[in-house]
Parts: C-alpha cells; structure tokens; sequence
C-alpha cells in the first residue's frame, strides 16, 4: 500500500494501528492481504493433498 507521497508500506497479516489511522483505505488494504495469506494456505493445503493422492476438493 503507497500513501498520497508514494511511499511503501509492508501490511502485517494481523493488522496494525497506522491501518486503523488510515481509515477504509487502511481496513482495505488489510482486508486483501488476509484474503490472499488465506487464498494461498488453501492452495498449499490442496497442494499436499495431491501429492499425498488425497485428491483437491
């Protein structure tokens, strides 16, 4: 996430105060970094499950 002076901002899967200070720009951004920790652990779940021959869901 880039504030107004472009600068970077790495977001903790757990949130932070300077999210919350930021207000629905913050509680957006923290919103598709958990989405996408959770998209991703999925994906490996079903990963090792293929190679176990458990089969995806």
């Amino acid at each position: 996430m880039a504030d107004k002076r472009r600068q970077q901002y790495k977001i903790p899967l757990e949130g932070s105060l300077g999210l919350l200070a930021l207000g629905y720009e913050g509680l957006v951004a923290w919103r598709k970094v958990r989405h996408d920790a959770g998209q991703l652990k999925e994906m490996n779940i079903n990963k090792q499950k293929k190679e176990k021959g458990e089969g995806a869901e």
